[in-house]
């Protein structure tokens, strides 16, 4: 469960250094456009701003951050890994079998299996859409080749900044991913079928 902890507490701290640098930006843009200011993309905007610098921050940085209560104080910090923790995995399915063996046997060896399963899965489910988002007009299959391209260059750097790179992480990444251009669709049907029957005035 540490890891799973380290990793709330790091997004934490990255999504407070991103709104540091994308308030003030965002508001001398608006301050140009005379004001102009509009909720939902405004809000759309910062959704995909916050997700793309966390995945960049916790992803392809060695350390962990986070923020700790110490001698009446609280301090953020940041936590190297050790040189040893750098791994390599190319054989698939290996690791999501030993995760799932050790979520259904409560193993102590890797408490953190089957949360380690599920953010796998979702993390990459929320590109697609933000890229369908802001291009309506991107077939799937180039939106599924790009993120595909971006879960495989993440895999591959992270071996070379001392982090476990795993093939097994790009197949789960890669499902997200479908996950999501799914759900795109999905949503577009909904919205195509209720503008169908509730025609605007």
């Amino acid at each position: 469960m540490s890891v799973f902890y380290d990793n709330i507490a790091s997004a934490v701290v990255l999504a407070g250094i991103a709104l540091l640098f994308y308030v003030p930006i965002r508001m001398a843009v608006i301050k140009k456009r005379q004001g102009h200011f509009a909720l939902k993309e405004e809000s759309i905007k910062l959704l995909f701003f916050l997700y793309i610098f966390l995945l960049l921050g916790m992803l392809l940085t060695p350390a962990v951050y986070g923020a700790a209560a110490y001698d009446s104080g609280y301090y953020l910090y940041i936590r190297l890994p050790a040189p040893e923790q750098r791994s390599l995995n190319l054989i698939p399915f290996y690791t999501i079998r030993q995760q799932i063996k050790y979520s259904l046997n409560g193993s102590s060896l890797y408490p953190g299996a089957f949360l380690n399963l599920v953010a796998n899965l979702f993390l990459f489910l929320p590109l697609p859409l933000f890229m369908r988002y802001c291009n309506a007009k991107i077939k799937a299959v180039h939106c599924f080749f790009i993120c595909f391209a971006a879960v495989a260059a993440v895999e591959f750097l992270q071996y070379f900044i001392g982090r476990a790179a795993d093939i097994d992480d790009l197949i789960l990444n890669m499902f997200g991913v479908l996950l999501g251009i799914l759900i795109y669709f999905f949503i577009q049907n909904r919205i195509k079928a209720k503008r169908g029957t509730y025609p605007p005035e």
